[in-house]
Protein backbone atom coordinates (compact mmCIF):
# COMPACT_ATOMS: atom_id res chain seq x y z
CA UNK A 1 0.00 0.00 0.00
CA UNK A 2 1.19 3.52 -0.73
CA UNK A 3 1.09 6.51 1.60
CA UNK A 4 -1.86 8.08 -0.26
CA UNK A 5 -3.89 4.87 -0.33
CA UNK A 6 -6.66 5.21 2.31
CA UNK A 7 -8.12 1.75 1.77
CA UNK A 8 -7.17 -0.79 4.38
CA UNK A 9 -8.23 -4.42 4.42
CA UNK A 10 -10.82 -5.10 7.09
CA UNK A 11 -11.77 -8.35 8.72
CA UNK A 12 -15.45 -7.46 9.13
CA UNK A 13 -17.91 -5.89 6.71
CA UNK A 14 -18.39 -2.16 7.04
CA UNK A 15 -21.05 -1.04 9.51
CA UNK A 16 -22.80 2.11 8.34
CA UNK A 17 -25.50 4.39 9.67
CA UNK A 18 -29.03 4.41 8.34
CA UNK A 19 -30.72 7.65 7.26
CA UNK A 20 -32.35 8.09 10.69
CA UNK A 21 -28.94 7.91 12.43
CA UNK A 22 -29.17 4.35 13.77
CA UNK A 23 -26.40 1.91 13.06
CA UNK A 24 -27.11 -0.60 10.32
CA UNK A 25 -25.86 -4.07 11.02
CA UNK A 26 -24.52 -5.75 14.10
CA UNK A 27 -22.00 -4.07 16.36
CA UNK A 28 -20.47 -7.48 16.85
CA UNK A 29 -20.85 -9.38 13.57
CA UNK A 30 -18.63 -12.23 14.74
CA UNK A 31 -20.56 -12.56 18.01
CA UNK A 32 -22.84 -15.31 19.25
CA UNK A 33 -25.72 -16.09 16.93
CA UNK A 34 -29.24 -16.17 18.39
CA UNK A 35 -30.49 -19.67 19.08
CA UNK A 36 -33.91 -21.22 19.35
CA UNK A 37 -35.16 -23.01 22.43
CA UNK A 38 -37.24 -26.17 22.30
CA UNK A 39 -40.31 -24.08 23.04
CA UNK A 40 -39.58 -21.87 20.00
CA UNK A 41 -39.19 -24.95 17.78
CA UNK A 42 -42.48 -26.43 19.03
CA UNK A 43 -44.30 -23.12 18.51
CA UNK A 44 -42.96 -22.93 14.97
CA UNK A 45 -44.17 -26.49 14.31
CA UNK A 46 -47.75 -26.16 15.64
CA UNK A 47 -50.34 -23.99 13.92
CA UNK A 48 -52.98 -21.89 15.68
CA UNK A 49 -55.69 -24.26 14.47
CA UNK A 50 -53.86 -27.24 15.96
CA UNK A 51 -53.50 -25.42 19.28
CA UNK A 52 -57.26 -24.77 19.34
CA UNK A 53 -57.94 -28.44 18.56
CA UNK A 54 -55.67 -29.60 21.41
CA UNK A 55 -57.26 -27.11 23.80
CA UNK A 56 -60.76 -28.26 22.89
CA UNK A 57 -59.75 -31.91 23.29
CA UNK A 58 -58.31 -31.29 26.75
CA UNK A 59 -61.44 -29.34 27.69
CA UNK A 60 -63.71 -32.21 26.59
CA UNK A 61 -61.68 -34.74 28.60
CA UNK A 62 -61.76 -32.48 31.67
CA UNK A 63 -65.53 -32.07 31.45
CA UNK A 64 -65.85 -35.86 31.07
CA UNK A 65 -64.10 -36.33 34.41
CA UNK A 66 -60.41 -36.71 33.53
CA UNK A 67 -58.68 -35.16 36.55
CA UNK A 68 -55.29 -34.70 34.83
CA UNK A 69 -56.92 -32.91 31.92
CA UNK A 70 -58.79 -30.69 34.37
CA UNK A 71 -55.58 -29.79 36.20
CA UNK A 72 -53.81 -29.08 32.89
CA UNK A 73 -56.67 -26.86 31.76
CA UNK A 74 -56.81 -24.94 35.04
CA UNK A 75 -53.04 -24.42 35.07
CA UNK A 76 -53.26 -23.13 31.51
CA UNK A 77 -55.92 -20.52 32.24
CA UNK A 78 -55.31 -19.67 35.89
CA UNK A 79 -51.88 -18.91 37.29
CA UNK A 80 -50.89 -20.47 40.57
CA UNK A 81 -51.05 -17.91 43.37
CA UNK A 82 -47.68 -16.81 44.67
CA UNK A 83 -46.97 -17.70 48.27
CA UNK A 84 -47.36 -14.82 50.69
CA UNK A 85 -45.25 -14.76 53.83
CA UNK A 86 -46.64 -13.71 57.18
CA UNK A 87 -45.80 -10.15 58.21
CA UNK A 88 -42.76 -9.56 60.42
CA UNK A 89 -43.85 -8.63 63.96
CA UNK A 90 -41.29 -7.39 66.48
CA UNK A 91 -43.27 -7.16 69.69
CA UNK A 92 -40.58 -6.15 72.23
CA UNK A 93 -39.85 -2.73 70.75
CA UNK A 94 -40.38 0.54 72.61
CA UNK A 95 -42.50 3.23 71.00
CA UNK A 96 -40.37 5.36 68.67
CA UNK A 97 -37.49 2.85 68.52
CA UNK A 98 -34.34 3.94 66.70
CA UNK A 99 -33.09 2.26 63.55
CA UNK A 100 -30.36 0.61 65.59
CA UNK A 101 -32.90 -0.83 68.03
CA UNK A 102 -35.00 -2.08 65.12
CA UNK A 103 -31.96 -3.75 63.54
CA UNK A 104 -30.90 -5.41 66.81
CA UNK A 105 -34.44 -6.67 67.45
CA UNK A 106 -34.69 -8.03 63.92
CA UNK A 107 -31.37 -9.88 64.15
CA UNK A 108 -32.44 -11.33 67.52
CA UNK A 109 -35.73 -12.52 65.97
CA UNK A 110 -33.78 -14.05 63.08
CA UNK A 111 -31.50 -15.91 65.47
CA UNK A 112 -34.48 -17.24 67.44
CA UNK A 113 -36.13 -18.43 64.21
CA UNK A 114 -39.14 -16.14 64.65
CA UNK A 115 -38.57 -14.48 61.27
CA UNK A 116 -37.73 -16.32 58.01
CA UNK A 117 -34.23 -15.51 56.76
CA UNK A 118 -35.37 -14.18 53.39
CA UNK A 119 -37.81 -11.79 55.02
CA UNK A 120 -35.27 -10.74 57.64
CA UNK A 121 -32.71 -10.05 54.93
CA UNK A 122 -35.18 -7.91 52.98
CA UNK A 123 -36.20 -5.96 56.08
CA UNK A 124 -32.55 -5.38 57.05
CA UNK A 125 -31.81 -4.06 53.54
CA UNK A 126 -34.81 -1.76 53.86
CA UNK A 127 -33.55 -0.51 57.24
CA UNK A 128 -30.14 0.16 55.68
CA UNK A 129 -31.74 2.20 52.89
CA UNK A 130 -33.85 4.09 55.41
CA UNK A 131 -30.73 4.82 57.48
CA UNK A 132 -28.98 6.30 54.43
CA UNK A 133 -31.99 8.49 53.58
CA UNK A 134 -32.25 9.64 57.21
CA UNK A 135 -28.53 10.41 57.27
CA UNK A 136 -28.82 12.53 54.12
CA UNK A 137 -31.76 14.45 55.59
CA UNK A 138 -29.83 15.09 58.81
CA UNK A 139 -26.75 16.25 56.88
CA UNK A 140 -28.88 18.63 54.81
CA UNK A 141 -30.38 20.09 58.00
CA UNK A 142 -26.91 20.52 59.57
CA UNK A 143 -25.52 22.21 56.45
CA UNK A 144 -28.51 24.55 56.30
CA UNK A 145 -28.08 25.43 59.98
CA UNK A 146 -24.38 26.18 59.43
CA UNK A 147 -25.15 28.33 56.37
CA UNK A 148 -27.91 30.20 58.23
CA UNK A 149 -25.62 30.81 61.20
CA UNK A 150 -22.93 32.21 58.90
CA UNK A 151 -25.18 34.59 56.89
CA UNK A 152 -25.53 37.42 59.48
CA UNK A 153 -21.73 37.62 59.82
CA UNK A 154 -21.27 37.86 56.05
CA UNK A 155 -23.54 40.93 55.99
CA UNK A 156 -21.23 42.65 58.49
CA UNK A 157 -18.17 41.94 56.37
CA UNK A 158 -16.94 39.02 58.48
CA UNK A 159 -16.57 35.64 56.91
Amino acid sequence: MSENDDTQPTQFPAVVRETDGRWKGSGNPAGRKPSFTRRDLIRADISEEEIKTIRDSVKEKALAGDVRAGIALLELYYAKPKPVAAPVVLSDLPEGATLTQLGVALVAALLKGEVPTDQGSNVLMGLGSLARVTEIDELKARIKALEDARRPHAALGRI
